[in-house]
């Protein structure tokens, strides 16, 4: 029985990995797409607060998936 709740465990932690995987994956399409449409907006806009607004998002996203899992 133990080399079934490893394999439990196993699969548990690969699918953990994928949802951050693809968190990233989508937090990475969305800054390109927000640089993109920043440049057609006149005015100065920070980049930078924007890319710390959208990690902090992922990690509280990433974090309440992770606590759902366990």
């Amino acid at each position: 029985m133990t080399s079934v709740s490893a394999n439990c465990d196993q699969v548990e932690i690969s699918c953990n990995i994928m949802y951050i995987i693809i968190i990233i994956i989508i937090i990475i399409i969305i800054i390109i797409i927000i640089r993109k449409n920043l440049e057609a907006v006149p005015g100065k806009h920070l980049i930078d607060s924007l890319q710390k607004t959208a990690i902090l998002g992922t990690s509280h996203i990433i974090r309440e998936v992770l606590q759902c899992e366990a």
